[in-house]
C-alpha cells in the first residue's frame, strides 16, 4: 500500500489490544462482553443504530474556506470521493460504519486505496480489531493483520484514523464497550434469563388445591394417586388450549398464581439496565423506547432531540470532520475543510424558522434568496420595477407551441 509496508517486514508482537474474546476476562455477570457481543443485546443495538443511522442521513460536504472568513461548497476530486467513497459504498454506509465502530471499539480507521497514478481511488473501513496502532519516530504506525493471518505495517499514508475524544493516550479511543463491560453483561445476563424463564415456563400459572374429599378421576392407572389423577386430567384437558373453560370435581379449588416480588423487581432491572445502557452510549433513554421519568410533549421531545444532535451526535462527528480536514489525501489545500450540514436536525417547526427569519430580515444578515434557499426554493428574478419575483413555472413544448388556427 505505502512506502511503510515496504519499509521492513516483521513478525509484531501481541498486545492486549487484540486479545481473542476467550481470553478476555469476565464480567461479574459470568459474560464476557465483545463489541460483536455487546450488539446482541437489545438496548445496545438501539444505541448504536440510533447514533449510525442519524450521521449516515446527513450530509458531509468539502468546503473553500476565504480570507474574509466565508465559505463556499468545494467540487473536486475530493467531493467525490466523499460521495461515492467505493464501488461498493455510498457515503451514508461509510459514515453509518464508521459512527458504529467508534462506539463498539472506540477507533475506526479508513484504509485508503490508491491507483496506478498514487491517488487515493476509495475508501473502506479496515476491521477495528486487527488494527494495532503505536508511535515509531513520533509518527503513527498502523500494524494490519489481514484475514490470511499476514501482518503489514501502515502508515498516515495509507490509513486515517478516526477515534472517540474520550482518550487516556492521545493514539487509541476509549471503546465504550469495554470500559462499561459489567453493565453490559448485565443486561445480556438479563436477557438470557428472561428468554430461559419463557422457555422452561418455571411458574406455574396456578396451583390446584385439593381437599380431603376429593376422590380419583374416572380412567385413572391402577395404583395411581388422588393428586397424580388429578394432575393427570387437568394437563391433558387444559394444556396447549388456553383460556379453554375449566371444570373440576370434588373438593378441587384452582388458585391463580399472580406476579411475584422477584418478578417485579427482576423486569425493574431490566428497565434500569436499558437506562444504564442510554447513559454510556450518551442517548436519550425516549429514542430507545425507555422510560425517561418525565412526562413527554412536542415541546420537550423537540428540545431532547436537539439535545441530542448537540451532545451524543456533535461530538462524534466533530471527530470525524477534522480527521478528514487533517488528511492531505483527503482535503489537499490550506483552505479546505469537511463539516456534516446539521441544519435539517437543528431547524425548529415552521413558525420559529419564520420568527428566526424575520429578525434576520430585518437586521439585515439575511436576503430573501437566502431564506428561499433554506427552505429549497429557487431564488428571486429581479424586474425592471426592482421587486422580486418568483421564476415562472416550466411550460411544455407543446403547451408553448401557438394552435393553428
Amino acid at each position: 500500500m505505502g512506502w511503510y509496508q515496504r519499509k521492513r517486514s516483521e513478525d509484531r508482537a501481541l498486545t492486549v489490544a487484540n486479545v481473542p474474546a476467550v481470553m478476555l476476562a469476565g464480567t461479574l455477570s459470568g459474560e464476557a462482553i465483545t463489541p460483536t457481543a455487546a450488539l446482541l443485546v437489545a438496548d445496545c443495538y438501539s444505541c448504536v443504530r440510533a447514533l449510525s443511522d442519524t450521521a449516515g442521513s446527513l450530509p458531509l460536504h468539502v468546503f473553500r474556506r476565504a480570507s474574509d472568513g466565508s465559505r463556499e461548497r468545494y467540487f473536486g476530486a475530493a467531493n467525490d470521493l466523499l460521495n461515492q467513497p467505493s464501488t461498493w459504498q455510498r457515503q451514508g454506509d461509510l459514515i453509518g460504519q464508521t459512527v458504529a465502530q467508534l462506539n463498539c471499539y472506540g477507533n475506526c480507521y479508513w484504509g485508503k486505496y490508491r491507483d496506478s497514478d498514487d491517488r487515493v481511488a476509495q475508501i473502506g473501513c479496515l476491521n477495528p480489531s486487527r488494527v494495532v496502532p503505536e508511535i515509531r519516530d513520533g509518527e503513527p504506525v498502523y500494524g494490519y493483520s489481514d484475514i490470511q493471518g499476514r501482518t503489514v505495517v501502515l502508515g498516515p499514508r495509507d490509513v486515517t484514523h478516526i477515534k472517540l475524544g474520550c482518550s487516556m493516550d492521545g493514539l487509541v479511543g476509549l471503546s465504550p464497550v469495554r470500559q462499561c463491560a459489567e453493565a453490559l453483561g448485565l443486561s445480556h445476563a438479563l436477557a438470557g434469563m428472561a428468554s430461559r424463564t419463557v422457555l422452561n415456563d418455571a411458574a406455574p400459572r396456578g396451583v390446584l388445591k385439593i381437599g380431603q374429599r376429593a376422590t380419583p378421576l374416572a380412567g385413572g392407572a391402577d395404583g395411581e394417586s388422588t393428586v397424580e389423577s388429578i394432575a393427570r386430567a387437568w394437563k391433558g384437558r387444559h394444556k396447549g388450549e388456553p383460556g379453554r373453560l375449566a371444570v373440576v370435581a370434588g373438593d378441587v379449588e384452582f388458585v391463580p398464581v399472580s406476579m411475584s416480588l422477584a418478578e417485579a423487581e427482576f423486569l425493574a432491572q431490566r428497565e434500569f439496565s436499558t437506562a444504564e445502557i442510554a447513559r454510556i452510549f450518551r442517548v436519550p433513554p425516549w429514542i430507545v423506547g425507555a422510560k425517561s421519568g418525565d412526562s413527554l410533549t412536542y415541546a420537550t421531545v423537540s428540545e431532547q432531540a436537539k439535545a441530542f444532535v448537540t451532545f451524543s451526535l456533535r461530538p462524534i462527528l466533530t471527530q470525524i470532520e477534522q480527521a478528514i480536514t487533517a488528511d492531505p489525501d483527503l482535503c489537499p489545500g490550506p483552505r479546505l475543510v469537511c463539516e456534516f450540514l446539521l441544519d435539517e436536525l437543528l431547524r425548529g417547526d415552521a413558525s420559529q424558522r419564520s420568527e428566526v427569519y424575520e429578525r434576520g430580515l430585518r437586521a439585515g444578515y439575511l436576503t430573501i434568496d437566502e431564506v428561499r434557499r433554506f427552505e429549497n426554493l429557487p431564488p428571486l428574478q429581479v424586474t425592471e420595477t426592482g421587486r422580486g419575483e418568483a421564476p415562472p413555472e416550466p411550460v411544455e413544448a407543446d403547451a408553448a407551441r401557438p394552435h393553428a388556427a
